[in-house]
């Protein structure tokens, strides 16, 4: 994203939600439950474009299938 986008949706992260762009990827820790948030996910969609989005539980499990034991 551009500066301007990525200063836009930083902007938003407050104590309970703390926002960080690495690369094309935001990540996002909610203080509660993703439903709990009072995070503008319609603003970041506008200004970024389409999302999808990944709990932890899931980046575990398809981690799981996809990278060896170790």
């Amino acid at each position: 994203p551009s500066t301007a986008t990525r200063k836009a949706v930083l902007a938003l992260a407050t104590d309970d939600d703390h926002l960080a762009l690495h690369g094309r990827e935001l990540h996002w820790l909610p203080r509660g439950g993703l439903l709990d948030s009072d995070l503008d996910v319609a603003f970041i969609e506008r200004t970024v474009g389409s999302t999808t989005t990944r709990t932890k539980n899931t980046i575990t499990r398809l981690a799981a299938k996809l990278l060896p034991p170790s």
